[in-house]
């Protein structure tokens, strides 16, 4: 039988070694806080400019990517509060008020849900709703964007692909999105098999894939392999590669379903059937092709330099039409230029959009770089008797021919943006129309861009998407024009 005073002994030296547990005041490191983890918020965009009545959409980062992403959205501002700040929805996306207050500046505030110490701002200048044009931001991609793809799909829907996201070679892009004009979301799809910089090629082929084709890689080398689009799987898989890697190849889509590629030493084309590319002979010189258009009666106009040697400071402006029917080219009348040193370099910029007419407009970027000035000039060839005639010139510039011309649903062109002088992107735009052979302004768009992408949804309105605002960092930024504003413009 164990006596009381051993039990007691007993007792006391489990406590000497347990002493946490018999009431001692030993305290134990308390676990690591998962807040503590958290280093940063990060919003963009860091700065905006809206109009009153209109939306932005901003996006919250927290750093580390463990920690938790949530964050709270808030809106103040000096001199306003509560509605006449606007507001902010839990997705980020910020409503103007509709009318200005004073200032017509607020904050954007976005507070990390695991530590409420940690927050990031963003910048919002309101502006007053302007006459000048039916602009409207819709929020921004899922990925900053310049010299991507955008096509229209038989779905509806808008793949953008490609380009670059920060600067120019090595932050070139292999990823791809879509648009729903539906929802008005941008939506990540499959990524190319291949990144793929400014002037690769898109081509919506008759059964309903779309045909990427060349670009620059990373190391700003031009490519020659291809690869397709399939909606149906959001996949794209590889397809035969060009015979040759050139920088600059326009392609169009052929009346057959073959798609015509104009390189700068022979011409290709690419026959969906075999999933090839077959060449159909060399020019008599080299070719710098800015721009290549399918007629209603089945040539393709290329129109860009001819007799033109890369890095000389040689050639001409000049076009070509190519018939599919004989595979046979033949020269056409020179177009009209700003200056014939345009070429020098191969710095055309033209661009070329099908009229309803069976008409093709140009619109030439002269650009100065030891002069503050761009001159325009715009002009038709008519295929009936081959001949360029200079029209009146768009009323805003549009700069190195880095803008983006959509015909539009009543047969008018939407020009866009375009280059200036040290690279940042203008606001500018223009619609030409075709009855009287004039341009008018339709006022800026919400932010300047140059290659950007416009593309025309089913309902008639145009989707703008990314491009360069300010000199080399690509936006995610996007906007809709809509051609039914009323009031917007005077015809």
């Amino acid at each position: 039988m164990v006596s009381a005073s051993v039990k007691l002994a007993i007792l006391g030296t489990v406590c000497l070694l347990f002493l946490a547990g018999c009431g001692g005041n030993t305290t134990a490191s308390p676990a690591p806080s998962p807040q503590s983890s958290v280093v940063s918020v990060v919003v963009s965009p860091s700065s905006a400019t809206v109009q009153a009545g209109r939306v932005q959409q901003f996006a919250a980062k927290v750093s580390p990517s463990t920690a938790n992403q949530a964050v709270t959205w808030s809106v103040s501002g000096q001199g306003c509060s509560g509605a006449s700040c606007g507001a902010i929805d839990a997705t980020g996306k910020y409503t103007a008020p509709a009318t200005l207050s004073n200032p017509a500046t607020v904050t954007v505030t976005a507070t990390s849900v695991a530590d409420s110490t940690k927050a990031a701002t963003a910048a919002v200048a309101i502006t007053a709703i302007t006459s000048g044009g039916p602009f409207t931001p819709i929020g921004n991609m899922t990925t900053a964007r310049a010299g991507h793809t955008a096509t229209l799909l038989p779905n509806g829907k808008v793949l953008i692909a490609g380009g670059y996201d920060a600067g120019m070679p090595n932050h070139t892009l292999a990823s791809a999105e879509l648009y729903d004009p539906s929802t008005g979301k941008f939506t990540p799809t499959g990524s190319m098999t291949t990144a793929r910089g400014q002037w690769q090629t898109a081509t919506l082929l008759t059964n309903g894939k779309v045909l990427i084709a060349g670009g620059f890689d990373k190391s700003e080398q031009p490519l020659a392999s291809a690869e397709l689009y399939d909606p149906s799987t959001g996949m794209f898989t590889p397809t035969g590669s060009m015979a040759s890697a050139e920088v600059w190849r326009p392609a169009t889509l052929l009346a057959d379903g073959r798609v015509f590629v104009a390189g700068a030493a022979n011409a290709e084309i690419y026959d969906p059937a075999t999933g090839t590319f077959t060449s159909i002979g060399a020019y008599t010189t080299l070719a710098w092709w800015g721009s290549a258009t399918t007629l209603p009666d089945g040539r393709v106009l290329l129109t860009g330099c001819v007799d033109w040697a890369p890095g000389t400071a040689t050639g001409r402006p000049g076009a070509k039409l190519f018939d599919p029917r004989t595979a046979a080219f033949s020269v056409a009348n020179p177009p009209a230029v700003i200056d014939p040193g345009d070429c020098q370099g191969a710095d055309a910029g033209w661009t070329a959009t099908l009229l309803r007419n069976s008409t093709v407009l140009l619109v030439e970027s002269g650009t100065y770089d030891i002069e503050p000035f761009y001159r325009e000039l715009a002009q038709i060839f008519d295929p009936a008797t081959g001949a360029f005639t200079t029209v009146t010139s768009p009323s805003t510039t549009h700069g190195d021919g880095f803008s983006a011309p959509v015909g539009l649903a009543d047969g008018t062109v939407l020009i866009t943006g375009g280059q200036l002088i040290g690279g940042d992107g203008s606001p500018g735009s223009d619609l030409y129309l075709p009855a009287t052979g004039t341009f008018n302004s339709v006022g800026n768009m919400t932010m300047g861009r140059h290659s950007h992408t416009a593309t025309l949804l089913p309902d008639g309105r145009v989707l703008i998407a990314g491009g360069f605002t300010v000199w080399p960092t690509a936006t995610a930024s996007a906007e809709i024009y809509d051609p039914s504003c009323q009031g917007c413009w005077d015809y």
